[in-house]
């Protein structure tokens, strides 16, 4: 007699291909609906590094000014700032002009011996700048790095209100004049610019 072997019952709760299936389409669902649905976080900003080195994207924002460029970024405190030039003297970056020289915030720096020297100073006439310390200010770079290699580049933060009454306040959506300068060989800031350029720059991050 031939007897016939019932068929036993399925359990999709001990199924363990079902199960992992179940998951693995859980998976694609969560992630399918998450990408089109669900708001993504703001965008980190990543401050750049004051190195003297200028990174690939490192800055959002860069001004090609003549033969120099300007790079810069800033946050809620602190401008930061590049400057790039094909001599081996000082370079210069001026805020705010308002008769060649007069009314500027200068920043001065060089790489002399593989060291940075900087000068924080004031456009006092058309042709002539002082130093904030000599004004009695203050010097309000706040970090800076440079190297020099078949030219000069200068990485340096300075503060967006410095509290100095000799530095430029630098307003966050506001357009802003700016010089740059630089001698071809000459370190010292009492020598005379090789070239200068004027432009407008705007300070973005908020």
């Amino acid at each position: 007699m031939k007897v016939l072997k019932l068929k036993e019952t399925w359990d999709w709760a001990t199924d363990s291909t079902f199960k992992r299936s179940f998951i693995i389409l859980g998976l694609f669902l969560l992630t399918f609906f998450s990408a089109f649905f669900w708001p993504l976080p703001d965008q980190v900003h990543v401050i750049p590094v004051v190195d003297g080195v200028i990174g690939d994207f490192e800055y959002p924002v860069f001004h090609r000014i003549g033969d120099m460029g300007l790079y810069v970024d800033n946050d809620l405190e602190f401008g930061y700032f590049a400057l790039n030039s094909p001599g081996s003297g000082w370079v210069a970056l001026g805020f705010s002009p308002t008769d060649f020289h007069m009314g500027a915030n200068f920043l001065f720096f060089s790489v002399v011996d593989g060291e940075m020297v900087v000068s924080d100073e004031y456009g006092v006439s058309q042709f002539v700048h002082e130093s904030d310390l000599v004004l009695g200010g203050s010097l309000d770079i706040v970090d800076y790095a440079g190297v020099e290699d078949q030219g000069t580049v200068v990485e340096f933060m300075f503060r967006l209100n410095s509290g100095d009454d000799f530095d430029t306040v630098l307003e966050v959506g506001k357009s802003i004049s700016v010089i740059v300068a630089y001698n071809e060989i000459e370190d010292s800031f009492d020598s005379k610019h090789s070239k200068w350029y004027k432009h407008t720059i705007s300070i973005l991050r908020d």
